[in-house]
């Protein structure tokens, strides 16, 4: 049901209380983690409909009675969803890494193969959060590297290796350009991973928003004078493609929308009209929020497609109030639910630019903050 992008709310709390007066004997007979796995996979469905997954969280902790690839599967959602409220997830992933450590090496443990897909995946996660901090994640990412292949050649038939191991590329290969280096061989990598999580299963959505992500990646990286628009229509084809088969993930969304705004300041960088291209990113986005409101990266995806509309208008003689005053509302949203959105304190720099106000407090605070993410800052090199 979640793959398919249906709300398993409803059908996930019926399962919880059809269980809930038979905890008793489900302790006695050692299957309390069973209770566990439902409210984990209510969790998860909230988490994707914008509701608040940490009650549920909390209640599957209370029912795991030993540690595995299930617990450390529901630690790294509630580690997402605590990094995005802008909480630090650090603790629970510490504790995921402690008890995945433990398995690494335990080959006669139940469904062992899985153990490695559920570690690589944490340390992913892991290491897209500190990235986004400003932090280096390669020692991460060589462990995550390390687990994923080594179930991949464990298990050839499952699709997650693949699909982790073409995110674990992408990301080296933006840590490789931040540090000036060149992202060539990375990206490479991530698409041939891309291309066999597609091969290995093309009816799983999440392999089509990997191969998005990986070429949305290497449109961002290409070499200067080269074409990004192919890759940008391959992106786009991909998350057409995982929409036919789960039309309801607001990640499909968010990456459309920033499909589109790369497109966009693609254009306008080149003096002509994004305007074409902020419709589908907003279009997108909107379509995202409706999923999933409280998806902070959404409303800053509108906010940046509001300042490329101010600053096409600027360009064009003419007012761009109503895009500074919407996008400045839609940033406060952003801000609101995240309060250490770093890229949402750049667009407020951005948008003081535009307007010629607070522009040496603006540009303070946002050299402070490029300071601590120094892998962030080549995302703003006009700052």
């Amino acid at each position: 049901m979640l793959r398919m992008g249906l709300d398993v709310r409803p059908f996930m709390k019926e399962s919880v209380n059809l269980f809930l007066p038979d905890e008793a004997q489900l302790r006695a007979a050692g299957n309390l983690e069973w209770l566990g796995h439902l409210y984990w996979i209510l969790a998860d469905g909230q988490w994707r409909r914008g509701e608040d997954p940490l009650p549920s969280l909390a209640e599957a902790d209370r029912r795991y009675t030993a540690d595995g690839f299930i617990r450390t599967q529901a630690a790294a959602l509630k580690a997402r969803a605590l990094a995005s409220r802008g909480l630090n997830p650090l603790p629970v992933f510490e504790s995921a890494e402690t008890i995945l450590q433990t398995s690494a090496e335990r080959k006669d443990l139940p469904f062992y193969s899985y153990h490695g897909i559920v570690h690589g995946m944490v340390l992913l996660t892991h290491a897209k959060w500190a990235f986004a901090q400003g932090q280096d994640p390669a020692a991460l990412l060589d462990r995550a590297q390390r687990r994923l292949e080594d179930n991949r050649r464990l298990d050839p038939r499952s699709v997650y290796p693949h699909l982790y191991l073409a995110q674990v590329h992408a990301l080296r290969a933006l840590v490789a350009n931040a540090q000036g280096s060149n992202p060539e061989s990375e990206l490479r990598l991530a698409k041939q991973s891309a291309d066999q999580a597609v091969q290995t299963n093309p009816m799983h959505f999440h392999t089509h928003l990997t191969m998005a992500e990986v070429s949305l990646t290497q449109a961002r990286l290409i070499k200067h004078g080269e074409n990004p628009r192919p890759l940008l229509q391959q992106a786009r084809a991909s998350l057409l493609a995982g929409l036919k088969l789960n039309a309801s993930d607001f990640r499909l969304y968010q990456l459309g929308a920033l499909v589109g705004l790369e497109d966009a300041h693609r254009t306008l960088t080149q003096g002509t009209s994004p305007l074409d291209a902020l419709s589908q990113a907003e279009d997108a986005a909107r379509r995202g929020l409706s999923v999933k409101k409280n998806a902070s990266e959404l409303w800053l995806a509108l906010a940046r497609g509001n300042r490329y509309r101010a600053e096409w208008a600027m360009k064009q003689k003419e007012v761009p109030t109503q895009w500074i005053e919407a996008g400045s509302s839609q940033l406060k949203r952003a801000l609101a639910l995240q309060p250490n959105l770093w890229e949402a304190v750049a667009e407020q720099g951005a948008f003081d630019e535009l307007q010629g106000k607070h522009r040496d407090e603006a540009r303070g605070r946002l050299q402070a903050s490029l300071k601590d993410r120094r892998f962030l800052a080549l995302d703003y090199p006009s700052m």
